[in-house]
């Protein structure tokens, strides 16, 4: 009797694996098909933001605001939170602190009530998208898949470009419990690979759990031409995993906060040409 018990235990962790195998293997597919149709999209030809996702994806319409066309230098105020799917947590913030610009991560499609309020989205039934909300028009919108899935999840990243700057709003490969450092710089890597050239802001959560993950991180975005211009804490931790980075824009001043979610918030004040 012992022996069929083990048997059938053999068996079904064998199921298992092969349909973790089997999963992993579709959803790296699905992101590299997705991240390939992404290069192929030229500078300043992207999305408006209307295109649909897939079944548990999707992007929302922009919000249409008059575009400050002046050429004295520019100022904008930046929010970067990892809300932890709270429920309407991004519009309390937004509400509270008033950004031009917010980067979310960790959205669903219920932790806000009123998504139509937000600019761009790339979300899922699990909360491992991203999103971006601006008080001016957003064009040049690009939603990209992580090369390498978290278990079955995969996180999704929204680029767009408001202001005149180009924003990523970013969560990074986690890989628990192996933390592999390589499939952390693959994902970034992979975003780097359809930016367009120009002032860009690439913040968010990275998962950078040691200082080889962020060393690592740090080498890739400094090759192509961004500085590591804030990090800031994560509550019990020594080692960051909140951090942006930022190419042909000054950061004038900056700031954390604290909130509901788990991950500290940040705010950027940066200025530009």
């Amino acid at each position: 009797r012992n022996r069929k018990v083990w048997r059938f235990i053999l068996l079904i962790i064998t199921a298992i694996v092969v349909l973790f195998m089997a999963m992993t293997s579709i959803l790296y597919k699905r992101s590299k098909d997705n991240n390939a149709s992404m290069r192929v999209v030229s500078c300043g030809q992207g999305s408006d933001g209307s295109g649909g996702g897939g079944d548990d994806d999707g992007i929302q319409s922009p919000v249409q605001h008059a575009a400050n066309e002046s050429s004295e230098v520019r100022r904008v105020r930046v929010l970067v939170q990892n809300l932890q799917k709270i429920p309407a947590l991004a519009t309390e913030l937004m509400e509270e602190y008033k950004p031009d610009v917010m980067l979310a991560q960790e959205i669903n499609f219920h932790s806000e009530t009123n998504l139509g309020g937000f600019s761009v989205i790339n979300i899922s039934s699990m909360g491992y998208g991203t999103a971006i909300i601006s008080n001016e028009q957003i064009t040049d919108v690009k939603k990209i898949f992580a090369p390498h899935p978290d278990f079955f999840f995969v996180k999704k990243t929204i680029i767009a470009r408001t202001k005149n700057i180009q924003f990523v709003s970013f969560h990074g490969y986690n890989g628990q419990p192996f933390k592999n450092v390589d499939k952390l710089v693959d994902h970034v890597q992979a975003i780097l690979s359809v930016l367009c050239p120009g002032p860009t802001v690439f913040a968010g959560d990275f998962n950078t759990w040691s200082q080889g993950h962020l060393d690592a991180v740090k080498g890739v975005m400094e090759e192509n031409g961004f500085r590591h211009a804030y990090t800031w804490p994560y509550p019990g931790r020594d080692s960051p995993l909140d951090h942006a980075f930022l190419r042909g824009v000054t950061l004038e001043n900056s700031t954390h906060y604290e909130n509901a979610s788990d991950h500290f918030g940040a705010i950027l004040d940066l200025s530009y040409d």
